[in-house]
C-alpha cells in the first residue's frame, strides 16, 4: 500500500509541474505579445524606413532589353522596352495590392495574338498576367500595372521618381 501512495504522490506532483510549465509558457507568450503590440504603438514613425523620394538605377545600357530588373529600394520593376524607352512599373496590384512578381520561365499564351511565350508578371493571389509594359492580358485585373515616372537623361542615366503621390494609373483595360 505505501508503494501506491508513493507512485500516486510522484504522479500528481509531476502533473502538477507539467502544468505549472504549460501556464508559465502561456503567460510569458502573451507577455512577449504585448510588448511587441506596446511598441509598434510608441515606436517613433520617422525610425520606420521609408523609401527616397528618388532612386538612382543605374544606366540604361546596364539593362537588357525585355528584362525586368526588381529594385527593392523603390518597389518596382525597371523595365527596359526598347534602345530608348525604359518604365517601371510599381510592383502592387492596382485591386488588391498583392506583390506582382516577375515569372521568367512562366509559360502563357498571350489573348491578344495567340503567341505562347515564356516571360510574365504573374499576380499570384488571383492569377492576373501582364506583359512586359504592365499591361493585363488575363485575369479579373481593374487596369494594368501602376507606374512610377522614369527620366532618363542624354548620357544614359535612369531616375525614378519614386513619390507615392506621383503614382502613374496602369493602363485602361481593351474593351
Amino acid at each position: 500500500m505505501p508503494a501506491t501512495e508513493s507512485w500516486l504522490l510522484r504522479s500528481e506532483a509531476r502533473f502538477s509541474v507539467a502544468l505549472s510549465l504549460i501556464l508559465l509558457a502561456g503567460v510569458c507568450t502573451l507577455a512577449l505579445v504585448f510588448a511587441m503590440f506596446t511598441i509598434s504603438f510608441v515606436w517613433p514613425q520617422e525610425a520606420v524606413a521609408t523609401t527616397k523620394g528618388q532612386v538612382n538605377a543605374g544606366n540604361i545600357h546596364d539593362f537588357e532589353i525585355g528584362r525586368p530588373q526588381q529594385f527593392l529600394e523603390g518597389k518596382f520593376w525597371l523595365v527596359r522596352l526598347s534602345q530608348t524607352e525604359v518604365i517601371a512599373l510599381y510592383w502592387k496590384d492596382p485591386e488588391l495590392g498583392c506583390t506582382v512578381p516577375w515569372r521568367e520561365h512562366f509559360r502563357f499564351t498571350d489573348p491578344r495574338t495567340g503567341e505562347s511565350r515564356e516571360g510574365w508578371f504573374r499576380n499570384p493571389c488571383h492569377g492576373q498576367t501582364y506583359d512586359l509594359d504592365g499591361r493585363c492580358v488575363y485575369g479579373p485585373c481593374i487596369r494594368g500595372l501602376d507606374r512610377r515616372p522614369v527620366t532618363v537623361t542624354n548620357d544614359g542615366g535612369i531616375t525614378v521618381n519614386n513619390t507615392d503621390l506621383r503614382l502613374i494609373k496602369g493602363q485602361p483595360l481593351r474593351p
